[in-house]
């Protein structure tokens, strides 16, 4: 007996070096204390993006900043 098989379409791949992210002046206070500062990021295809700094430097709030979970201040994405 024959299965049905199931079909799916993937997009097509993107062109390397083709830009999937471009964030510029990117900043976020809480009250009075900034937490981040003039961000300014472009990610392409291709390439791997790591975020390191210490306990409290706001890794975690900008993620959440690109992801919309949290609003910021200042910045656009062309």
């Amino acid at each position: 007996m024959n299965q049905p098989t199931a079909t799916r379409k993937f997009p097509e791949p993107r062109t390397a070096g083709e830009t999937l992210l471009s964030v510029r002046s990117l900043g976020k206070s809480y009250g009075a204390h900034q937490v981040l500062g003039d961000i300014s990021v472009d990610v392409r295809t291709g390439e791997f993006l790591c975020i390191v700094g210490p306990s409290g430097a706001g890794k975690t709030t900008l993620l959440q900043c690109l992801s919309g979970r949290t609003s910021a201040s200042g910045w656009s994405v062309p």
